[in-house]
């Protein structure tokens, strides 16, 4: 059969071991034409009349496919925001997450240093207000940095400061958070991150 030369084929089945079913129209009506599977496979058949799933692709469609998921995948690996630790609240990152979580606003604003502290700290505005995070190498640095703060937070150590208002330290993990203000609502939702406030004074 000459399958040039047969007007409107529409490929409807394909036995895959055996067969491909056409629907063939002609005058008389629609009769079902049983097409060897060779035609499917392209074998014996000149390139200008095989099948459209057995011609070669464009060299440039496959070229821009090739570049999509090239950029594709470079975007991902350069992804290098920083992924929340869930659980509770251990560090820096995961305060930021859990207080985020709690509805608060949280943005860092910059470095700190506290003559009493060894290490700098990062300030974060707290919906519009100055947390002080100092994160430790490890927890028990930190719990040893908390013995030095007074139950009252007047003095850390051998240092002796004069807040000019009462501030508020709280402690989980490897970090101590500072809080100086007299909000209570802040402090309210520090401690539900961290627990209760290990030194300083009332709201």
């Amino acid at each position: 059969m000459n399958f040039q030369n047969t007007p409107h084929r529409i490929c409807f089945f394909c036995e895959v071991h055996y067969n491909a079913i056409f629907l063939v129209a002609n005058p008389v009506g629609v009769m079902n034409v049983r097409v060897p599977f060779n035609f499917l496979l392209g074998v014996g058949i000149p390139f200008s009349h095989r099948p459209f799933w057995l011609r070669p692709l464009n060299k440039a469609f496959i070229s821009g496919i090739l570049l999509f998921l090239l950029v594709a995948v470079g975007c991902n690996g350069s992804d290098t925001t920083p992924v929340s630790h869930g659980g509770p609240v251990r560090d820096h990152v995961s305060l930021v997450d859990t207080l985020r979580a709690q509805g608060l606003t949280v943005e860092p604003t910059g470095p700190i240093s506290q003559p009493f502290f060894p290490i700098p700290g990062q300030t974060l505005q707290v919906n519009g207000q100055d947390v002080q995070v100092f994160e430790f190498g490890d927890s028990s640095s930190a719990e040893s940095q908390v013995k030095e703060i007074s139950s009252d937070g007047m003095t850390i150590g051998n240092t002796v400061v004069q807040w000019i208002s009462p501030p508020h330290f709280f402690s989980t993990g490897k970090i101590i958070v500072l809080y100086v203000g007299t909000d209570p609502t802040l402090i309210h939702e520090l401690e539900m991150a961290m627990g209760k406030q290990i030194a300083g004074g009332g709201p």
